[in-house]
């Protein structure tokens, strides 16, 4: 389904939120290959950026909700999106466990989507960890506070400690706690209705954070896996702010191991400390478009384009959109726009 009868080729971004680059550089895409396309949205808030960015917008019930399956299947019915991704962590959870994926899917429809077990395994930062150390790819010691023993002799080895939510999206619940003070700190974490084994505990180690995209083809053996990287400079809120574009060479073989593993198909978001000794520690997978892409996408990667190049099965060279010119910093920045006023669509 590259193409409808008209020749128009759509691409459906799920929770798209704030990302409005995503839409103009998809749209950059469309024209870069000479083709007519039109990117449209979804979102449970119509006052979002990139809802009202969009010349294409639906409001969706929330994925919590039990109206959304149909809706998004009504949707799809609708406008035969040539791919369909999500940019929304909690979405994608819904659409790996629950089936909606595969539903999509039997509809024609090119998914961005784990398959569940996949998914909750990187959605559950325990059981992504054992994951890595069984593909031989190095991540911190990882246990979950309930397991007192265990935070005791983390905290015996090491002068500090990382505590998080163990389902937790970006961020969430980063704790850095000095390991003498665990205690205190675990009993205030636990202090509401949220159990002990809800969060994990991990050791502080010392070394410099990058962030890579693993990028898989769409379309099977249209590319080899490629990666993508960037030194982060500064967070906010849980996401890359400012970032360098770096050479990917040193994650190579984590991407590999990683890859093989997942079977994903287009990009997904992996955060790895290396560390003093140049050994890479993968601390979190995100199966989508992470916050750090547009840092790649400026020193000159364009993803947008190799997707819609792929769906549209044209010749293309891997090179012209997955070669980044390293040393590249980039910051993001603020902005507004006002939010359309015109009658909301409703499924």
């Amino acid at each position: 389904m590259a193409m409808d009868d008209s020749g128009t080729m759509r691409v459906l971004i799920g929770s798209a939120g704030r990302r409005v680059y995503l839409i103009r550089w998809f749209e950059d895409a469309f024209a870069r290959l000479g083709i007519t396309g039109e990117v449209h949205v979804t979102d449970a808030d119509p006052r979002a950026a990139a809802y009202s960015a969009a010349d294409h917008a639906h409001v969706v019930p929330p994925y919590s909700s039990s109206k959304y399956r149909s809706a998004m299947v009504t949707l799809v019915e609708r406008i035969r999106p040539s791919l369909f991704f999500s940019v929304n962590d909690y979405e994608l959870e819904i659409l790996a466990t629950s089936g909606l994926s595969e539903e999509l899917e039997s509809l024609g429809v090119p998914v961005l989507s784990l398959a569940g077990s996949l998914h909750s395994c990187v959605h559950d930062k325990l059981r992504m960890h054992d994951a890595l150390i069984e593909i031989g790819v190095s991540t911190p010691a990882t246990v979950l506070l309930s397991d007192r023993a265990g935070v005791a002799a983390l905290a015996d080895k090491h002068d500090e400690i990382v505590i998080k939510d163990r389902f937790g999206s970006g961020s969430s619940g980063l704790q850095r706690v000095d390991s003498s003070r665990w205690e205190l700190a675990a009993a205030w974490l636990t202090s509401g209705s949220t159990p002990a084994d809800h969060f994990v505990v991990q050791p502080t180690i010392k070394g410099t954070e990058f962030g890579i995209d693993i990028v898989a083809p769409i379309v099977s053996g249209a590319h080899d896996t490629a990666v993508l990287a960037r030194k982060k400079i500064r967070m906010r809120a849980g996401e890359t702010d400012q970032a360098k574009s770096a050479d990917a060479g040193p994650f190579n073989d984590i991407a590999r191991r990683i890859a093989s593993w997942t079977q994903h198909r287009g990009s997904i978001d992996v955060d790895v400390l290396l560390d003093e000794d140049g050994v890479g520690h993968v601390i979190d997978i995100n199966p989508r478009f992470g916050g750090g892409y547009p840092f790649s996408h400026l020193a000159g990667a364009d993803l947008p384009s190799l997707y819609v190049a792929q769906l549209i099965s044209a010749e293309f060279r891997p090179e012209d959109f997955l070669t980044c010119s390293p040393g590249i910093v980039s910051s993001k920045y603020e902005a507004v726009l006002r939010v359309a006023p015109a009658e909301l669509e409703e499924i």
